[in-house]
């Protein structure tokens, strides 16, 4: 796993931890941020792992039951003949294997991030996260004005906290950190989307941050924001969000 990704996953998670009303926040600050959420990452695995386990085993322990208990394998002591069961009954409990199956999964994505971390990336990570943050809350009230007037018949209030936090932390690579190609800042927030969020979160904001890019370069080369084209841009009607 790239260092510049996993600094960007363990950003938006640190994201939401950030005072609010803060000016300006000390490297440090956000150094500890970052340590604490790791510490909550390993320990929310460890929870996960051991929420899979008690799924598959009650799973297990009722089909057990369900096959001891059949009229067919009630007196037998030595051995067990197979029973038939309704479909009700497998899919019930498919659908208990497949939870734990996809608790499983999500667990094992987690010591990936705090591996990098820890071992030989971690100077790699820590310093591109800190530097997205910090760039983050230097530019706050601009890269906050910019996501609310963004061209979108989508309102960012309406959008769910992980999807605001990846939109955020794009719009400030795409404005904020020139030496990060456009599409680089673009393709790596969908990619967030794939992780924390879903398909249909990743093709709304691949759609919002492309709308971005011309309004990204004419700023990264003047300096400066360009006039809306149209007042109806940033008050179009609003829809149901990505959920």
């Amino acid at each position: 796993m790239k260092p510049r990704r996993v600094a960007r996953e363990l950003a938006v998670i640190v994201l939401s931890q950030l005072p609010k009303k803060k000016d300006k926040i000390e490297a440090l600050e956000i150094e500890s941020l970052l340590a604490t959420s790791i510490e909550s990452l390993t320990d929310y695995a460890k929870q996960l792992l051991d929420d899979s386990s008690s799924r598959l085993q009650d799973a297990a322990q009722a089909l057990d039951g369900y096959e001891m208990d059949h009229p067919k394998n009630v007196r037998q002591v030595h051995s067990m003949r197979p029973v038939e069961v309704t479909s009700e009954f497998l899919r019930e409990h498919l659908e208990k294997i497949d939870i734990a199956l996809a608790l499983l999964s999500e667990a094992i994505v987690i010591p990936e991030l705090t591996m990098a971390f820890s071992k030989g990336m971690q100077s790699e990570v820590r310093d591109f996260a800190v530097e997205l943050l910090t760039t983050y809350v230097n530019n706050r009230e601009a890269v906050e004005k910019i996501g609310k007037e963004m061209k979108s018949k989508w309102r960012q209030d309406r959008m769910m906290s992980i999807d605001r936090n990846i939109l955020t932390l794009a719009i400030t690579e795409l404005f904020f950190m020139p030496d990060i190609p456009e599409p680089v800042c673009v393709n790596e927030a969908v990619e967030l989307c794939h992780r924390f969020a879903d398909q249909r979160a990743a093709k709304f904001l691949n759609g919002v941050l492309g709308d971005m890019v011309e309004d990204a370069e004419y700023f990264r080369l003047t300096g400066e924001f360009r006039a809306p084209t149209s007042a109806s841009d940033s008050e179009a009607p609003s829809e149901e969000p990505v959920v």
